[in-house]
């Protein structure tokens, strides 16, 4: 009988090696099958060698070739032995059509149409943010490739932090600092075949960032020697102070190396509302800010006013200094000479004393427009000439 190829029926299919095969005739009936795979075949995984025969015995003097799709990257056919083989490169599905044949007088030629899968390669990458004690820690354990859902194991975390087993994302609040804590990592797909990744890391608690502790300033007074210090907690020493948002009354200053305020208001000072911030020492370093109001109180530094003359226009206006204007002057006590009257919002005293005024004490009050707001009160005594 003459050599042919015949493909023998799906009754004819079988296990083989974990996958189902068919069963290709060579040669005479009576010959030895050749088993080719059935439609599929086995995974392979992207990157990872892959070697898989479509061949077996009795398939010599046997030529195979690529007859229609593309291979993975990566992979070539043998042609003498119908062996798949080499380190694929891209993930992804392959369809393509072996074919296989024999030359020669009545020669004969089968095809068989194959699916791959090569499989993405489970990658993990065990570097995680470092922490903060005391601070919510939240962060994703970068997994990519491979099959999900995963099964993650860590070993090692410190007390506070606990993990996701299917994701890997850590969470928790760290209750210590670590300068580097080992940690044992272990990730294992659902993929056929299994791939499993163990890899060590490095997490890193940082110690519980600076904090002020300080929570408001003494007043400070208009022309008086001024300190008072700013203070913090936690944190890596030295610190560096500043003030990131408003200004200081003037003629006080901040240490960038202490947080001491100090200094003596001048005339210029008036009650501010500024932002401290300090940054300790550590990398990256912890801030933290605080914000303040610094009172100047308002000082009325109208010493005396002169006397006048009946009948002779008068006028004089009366200072302040600190507190937050504008100002609003009163009389509290007593009167002006008659004919004389205090200007509530410019403080200027002014008229003409009239015929028979006499020489008068008052009690000024000037209130700045501070909440609550500060005043400052001067007794004068006013001679009036006839």
């Amino acid at each position: 009988m003459a050599n042919r190829f015949r493909e023998v029926g799906p009754a004819a299919r079988r296990w083989l090696g974990g996958a189902w095969v068919a069963v290709l005739a060579v040669g005479s009936c009576t010959g030895t099958p050749l088993e080719v795979l059935w439609s599929t075949l086995p995974p392979a995984i992207e990157g990872t060698r892959y070697e898989q025969s479509l061949g077996a015995v009795g398939a010599r003097g046997l030529t195979w070739t690529l007859a229609a799709g593309t291979l993975p990257d990566g992979l070539g056919l043998e042609r003498s032995t119908g062996r798949l083989s080499g380190t694929p490169r891209t993930a992804g599905t392959f369809d393509f059509v072996i074919a296989v044949g024999r030359g020669g007088l009545g020669s004969r030629r089968a095809q068989q149409p194959f699916t791959l899968t090569v499989l993405p390669r489970l990658v993990v990458t065990p570097e995680l943010p470092a922490g903060r004690v005391g601070e919510a820690y939240d962060a994703p354990l970068e997994i990519r490739g491979g099959v999900p859902p995963y099964a993650v194991t860590i070993a090692g975390l410190p007390g506070g932090l606990d993990y996701d087993r299917t994701t890997g994302r850590v969470f928790g609040t760290p209750q210590f600092d670590y300068t580097g804590l080992p940690l044992l990592i272990t990730v294992t797909d659902q993929g056929t075949p299994t791939q499993a990744v163990e890899t060590r890391g490095t997490l890193v608690i940082r110690p519980r960032g600076v904090a002020i502790t300080t929570d408001s300033l003494p007043v400070a007074a208009y022309n008086v020697l001024y300190a008072a210090t700013v203070a913090a907690t936690d944190g890596r020493r030295p610190y560096v102070w500043s003030v990131v948002d408003g200004v200081l009354p003037d003629g006080l200053r901040l240490a960038r190396a202490t947080g001491m305020i100090a200094g003596v208001p001048t005339a210029a000072a008036r009650t501010r509302e500024f932002t401290v911030q300090v940054e300790d020492a550590d990398t990256p370093p912890s801030r933290d800010t605080r914000s303040y109001k610094l009172v100047v109180p308002v000082v009325l530094v109208t010493a005396s006013l002169p006397g006048g003359t009946v009948g002779q226009a008068y006028s004089q206006t009366l200072a302040a200094v600190g507190g937050r204007p504008p100002y609003t002057w009163q009389v509290v006590s007593g009167a002006p000479p008659a004919g004389l009257a205090l200007d509530p919002v410019s403080g200027v005293l002014a008229g003409t004393p009239a015929v028979g005024a006499i020489g008068a004490t008052l009690t000024v009050r000037v209130t700045d427009a501070d909440s609550p707001a500060t005043t400052a009160e001067r007794t004068f005594t006013i001679a009036i000439q006839p």
